[in-house]
């Protein structure tokens, strides 16, 4: 089991570590700051970064529900369901915020002086909500793989 609950991880891992490079790209464009750069542009590279990660979150998310990886956890540790039961949820909510926010930077005030900050805001938000989400995550996951079942010694 714990074979199987690792060669998950190891598949999920590569999709991650594309994601975080993403959602880097995404923090820059969120604290871009270039007053000689239209507000138009920026948001434009905003929604574009936004778009990006979102697509790639999505993927990540999708394989970990897909590929029974949730499930192989909650079987390798039975104590833990309620853990995964709550990283379940918070994909629910991730993808609520990701639905709220998208729409928003469609919108033709979305360029303007004040909308834009409060997309910022916004987008850091649900970066801080993943990273969060990835923290709970790769605590659980440790503790999984890296148990202990007994033995000698």
């Amino acid at each position: 089991m714990i074979a199987d609950l690792n060669s998950s991880s190891m598949g999920v891992a590569g999709e991650q570590r594309l994601l975080a490079r993403v959602k880097e790209a995404l923090r820059v464009m969120v604290e871009w700051q270039a007053p000689t750069i239209s507000q138009e542009r920026q948001g434009s590279s905003l929604r574009f970064a936004l778009r990006s990660f979102c697509r790639h979150l999505e993927r990540v998310m999708a394989f970990e529900e897909s590929d029974d990886y949730f499930d192989k956890i909650a079987q390798e540790r039975p104590d833990c369901q309620s853990r995964v039961g709550r990283l379940r949820v918070e994909h629910s909510r991730i993808r609520q915020q990701i639905a709220e926010l998208e729409p928003k930077l469609d919108e033709p005030a979305a360029w303007q002086a004040e909308s834009l900050k409060l997309s910022r805001v916004a987008v850091k938000q649900l970066l801080d909500e993943v990273d969060r989400h990835d923290r709970h995550e790769v605590r659980l996951l440790q503790e999984t793989l890296l148990r202990e079942d007994g033995g000698e010694g």
